[in-house]
Formats: C-alpha cells, sequence, structure tokens
C-alpha cells in the first residue's frame, strides 16, 4: 500500500506489479465511508496495525484514519484537539505525517518536535521530545529534534525515528524512559 499524497488516495501494489486505487478518489477532502466515498486531503504515510487494519496519516485532514481490509474507512485519531467522538482529551498534533503502529493496536506518531503515543483507546501521552528544535539525546523530554522523516518499531518493541534534518535515526527505548 501507498499513501499517493498529490492525488488524495491510497493505492495497492500486488506482488505482479498491477496497481490499482484501494481507497480514496483524486478529488481532496475529507469523508469517511466505503473505499469508493472516501476522502483523504494529502495522505502522507501508511501501517499495518495488529487487526490488518490499514492506518493512514492523513496530513491535510490532521486525521489517522483506519481502513479496514474491507475498504471501510473511518477515523482512528481525531482533528486537531479532538477525539472520533468529539471529547477533547488529546494534545493538538498539527501535521501527522509519519505512523508506525504495534500488534496490540497502540500507534505511534511525531509532529512539533515531539513523539508521542496513542493508546488504543485514544489516551495520548509524549514518549520524546520537549517540543523545541535541536539535537540532543537524552531521557524523554530532555530530547531534542530537528525534523522527522519516519517512524518504525524493531523487534524489541523499541521506536526508531528518523531525525531527518539531523541526518540520523534515533532510538526510543520504552523500557528505559523515566
Amino acid at each position: 500500500f501507498v499513501a499517493d499524497n498529490q492525488n488524495n488516495c491510497i493505492r495497492k501494489i500486488t506482488p505482479d506489479g498491477t496497481v490499482t486505487t484501494f481507497t480514496g478518489t483524486t478529488q481532496g477532502g475529507y469523508a469517511n465511508g466505503a473505499s469508493g466515498q472516501a476522502r483523504f486531503r494529502g495522505p502522507k504515510r501508511v501501517a499495518i496495525d495488529g487487526a490488518d487494519n490499514l492506518l493512514v496519516a492523513d496530513e491535510g485532514n490532521h486525521r489517522i484514519r483506519r481502513v479496514t481490509p474491507a475498504g471501510m474507512v473511518s477515523d482512528a485519531y481525531g482533528a486537531i484537539g479532538n477525539q472520533p467522538d468529539g471529547s477533547v482529551v488529546m494534545p493538538a498534533i498539527d501535521v501527522l505525517s509519519i505512523i508506525a503502529a504495534d500488534a496490540l493496536g497502540t500507534m505511534y506518531t511525531a509532529s512539533s518536535n515531539r513523539v508521542y503515543k496513542i493508546a488504543p483507546a485514544g489516551s495520548v501521552s509524549i514518549l520524546a521530545g520537549y517540543g523545541l528544535w535541536g539535537d540532543a539525546d537524552g531521557p524523554s523530554r530532555s530530547a531534542y529534534f530537528k525534523s522527522f522523516g519516519g517512524i518504525a518499531l524493531d523487534g524489541a518493541g523499541n521506536i526508531l525515528v528518523t531525525d531527518a534534518e539531523g541526518s540520523r535515526v534515533r532510538k526510543i527505548t520504552l523500557n528505559q524512559r523515566p
């Protein structure tokens, strides 16, 4: 699966090289629903969760969207300051351009020089970053980042973040976090 940012849709590429539109249309916007009716605005990255749902970092809509294997689209994480049910229980994450997920349904993203953990129930915590631009390693909130290029989980459950402008990969070791 590939986020086709310029065409506002998600493409599926089969092993034989066939490319099809899995969900979304070339018309940007915001709409949940069946594959052909769903709308994205500048999707950036995709990840697969433990239930084989596709998670889409829909940057232009400031949301993480969930796409079931059947192609139904819904919000997995709400717009700035809001959960899909309308409650305000999370910090404003202004740009959601990278995403990763673990087998338990926990999502990880980065924005505003911070790395966030989004629990399956929707609670959000900051894993690392003070929110200021910079280049410093250290415990959780003492770390500074320049810019994010990607995020992934390794086999030991650590978070790996590409600090693109800092020209390196940073590791967040969860079991040693203060």
